[in-house]
């Protein structure tokens, strides 16, 4: 089974890594900078100490190689429009492409652009980060999670991801598992704001207290609409805004594996920003308020950090530079979005 790597940022080429270590004949398409970094033989470690150097991935040859059997699409959502037009001259008819987004709609519009192409989507939900050495480290758990139908499509596929560094799930319901991922990424904008690692961010109840409110929104809101959301964590995600609410004393005992994390561990948005790139928070806190407006919900703390985080962006690209919040000020924003509502209701 042939694999093409179609975005070969830190993920993708983590995945790349993977599967050459496999024993699987996979390719690339990204920057020369990390297709040189692939040719090399990447080396991979994760947060559980394992470790290894996988085999040379060359960079895709439109005109030498033939069509790949597995496309793992790994670019970001906001660059989704321009990969589907590219995957069109890299596609046979018997390739499948699997999305390996965030949000809910990236298989949606890549099956729009690619009629009659299988494709799948995928919920990642690790990080990764490159260490000094340029070894692509997994700083966080969770298992790919795949549906189970691309078993039935693509025999032996389960083989192609099973290593101690990157552990496989299947399962019958990937749009619940992705809405619950949804509910996990809300954080990325409040960390990208705070300026500060996941962890040192989740060990302050103020920031923490602002995720609550984000996630409860979005709880609300897929509850109307009827979007199941899975468990995808040891605490059901239902119970996830009461637990980051907690004082910081009961928060450390309660929640320990969620503050299990490399110390260095940011999120992707965090690092959008700070290479001046657009984020996904339209794909993220864009699509709670979207379901808000079917649900008739006014999402005020999702509308506020999607304002902030635009500010942001713009910041960076005037001036090289944003100016990060504290979680006091994000909660004044938020309440002072909230008290409008009210007026206008009124």
């Amino acid at each position: 089974m042939t694999h093409l790597v179609f975005g070969a940022g830190l993920v993708g080429s983590y995945l790349a890594g993977v599967l050459a270590i496999n024993g699987y004949r996979t390719t690339a398409i990204g920057r020369d900078t990390q297709l040189s970094a692939l040719a090399a033989g990447v080396k991979l470690s994760d947060f559980l100490g394992n470790h290894a150097t996988a085999p040379a991935v060359t960079a895709f040859n439109q005109h030498n190689d033939d069509a790949p059997e597995v496309i793992w699409l790994t670019v970001k959502c906001t660059d989704l429009t321009r990969a589907a037009q590219a995957l069109k001259s890299v596609t046979g008819p018997k390739t499948s492409i699997v999305c390996c987004q965030n949000g809910l709609r990236a298989a949606h519009q890549i099956r729009a652009a690619l009629p009659g192409r299988k494709v799948f989507s995928a919920v990642v939900p690790f990080n990764v980060v490159r260490l000094d050495d340029g070894t692509l480290h997994r700083g966080s758990e969770g298992p790919l999670t795949l549906p189970r139908e691309i078993k039935r499509v693509l025999p032996g596929f389960s083989g192609a991801m099973q290593h101690p560094l990157l552990s496989l799930r299947f399962t019958s319901d990937i749009s619940a598992v992705q809405a619950a991922k949804l509910q996990l990424n809300l954080s990325n904008a409040v960390n990208a704001l705070s300026d500060l690692p996941v962890k040192t961010m989740l060990e302050d109840r103020g920031y923490r207290k602002i995720i609550a409110e984000l996630m409860r929104e979005w709880l609300e809101v897929a509850s109307v609409n009827r979007i199941a959301v899975a468990k995808v964590t040891r605490i059901d995600g239902k119970w996830l805004p009461f637990l980051l609410c907690l004082p910081n004393f009961l928060f450390r005992r309660v929640a320990r594996k969620m503050l299990d994390i490399d110390p260095t561990v940011r999120t992707s948005m965090w690092w959008d920003l700070q290479r001046g790139k657009a984020t996904e928070i339209e794909d993220l806190n864009g699509e709670v308020v979207r379901q808000g407006v079917i649900a008739r919900n006014y999402c005020p703390a999702n509308k506020v950090i999607i304002d902030l985080i635009h500010d942001a962006e713009k910041q960076r690209r005037e001036t090289g530079r944003y100016a990060a919040m504290s979680a006091s000020e994000l909660h004044n924003e938020i309440e002072i979005k909230r008290l409008e509502k009210s007026s206008y209701k009124i």
